[in-house]
């Protein structure tokens, strides 16, 4: 009964770690993507 839960446990603390990393991972695409629009000449639209 033990070992199972132990199972579980692991098991979902694993998919907490991927979640966290995939966010990570996409804050910082969106980090990298803000820095370009930064260094980029802001173009008004007339």
């Amino acid at each position: 009964m033990r070992t199972l839960f132990f199972v579980l446990l692991s098991s979902f603390m694993l998919v907490a770690c991927q979640q966290k990393d995939e966010n990570q991972q996409r804050r910082e695409e969106l980090r990298k993507v803000d820095q370009d629009v930064l260094k980029r000449p802001y173009k008004r639209k007339e």
